[in-house]
């Protein structure tokens, strides 16, 4: 199965279970059903149960923000497995947006791991995502692609050998960069 196929059928499956997630949230929750037309041009195609706008904009907002979370989760295991932010964001499908807005599929990744550039806090802090280092045992503060990955800063020990992959990972994403 080809990565886009793959995609799409997780696309579908991620749909229905959301839907589900959310009726059920709302129901086990004490939120309001109601019976809705399925859809307005068929209304002989009858009726579905479903959440009040309110009731389910409630739970589709906090089923959103956990799969954010989870995707950052992700995105972290993938980092301490050895992945590379441009494969992550080859992964998440961000290539087409990369190619749309002339930036590279890596620094979206790394803007979903650690939020975007433009945070009002943005400048009194610096954007990182952490993650631990399963060849040297630190904790690593990843600064993202497009920085050159040092002993101390940002945790790897000098001599650890993740580190000189991080550097190939560097270089590749430096000459994607000059496309």
């Amino acid at each position: 199965m080809t990565t886009d196929s793959k995609r799409e059928k997780i696309a579908e499956y991620a749909r229905d279970a959301v839907r589900r997630t959310v009726f059920g949230a709302v129901r086990d929750t004490g939120g309001q059903l109601i019976d809705r037309l399925i859809t307005d041009q068929h209304p002989d195609w009858g009726t579905t149960r479903d959440a009040t706008p309110a009731d389910g904009l409630m739970a589709a907002r906090a089923i959103e923000n956990a799969a954010r979370r989870q995707v950052g989760d992700y995105i972290r295991a993938a980092r301490e497995d050895g992945m590379s932010w441009a494969k992550i964001g080859k992964l998440l499908g961000l290539e087409a947006n990369a190619r749309a807005t002339d930036e590279h599929a890596a620094d979206l990744a790394f803007t979903i791991a650690a939020g975007p550039s433009d945070d009002r806090d943005y400048l009194w802090r610096d954007r990182y995502c952490s993650w631990r280092c399963r060849d040297c045992g630190e904790l690593i503060s990843d600064f993202g692609p497009d920085s050159y990955p040092e002993p101390g800063r940002g945790g790897h020990k000098d001599g650890c050998k993740r580190l000189a992959v991080e550097r190939r990972h560097y270089s590749a994403y430096e000459k994607g960069r000059d496309r």
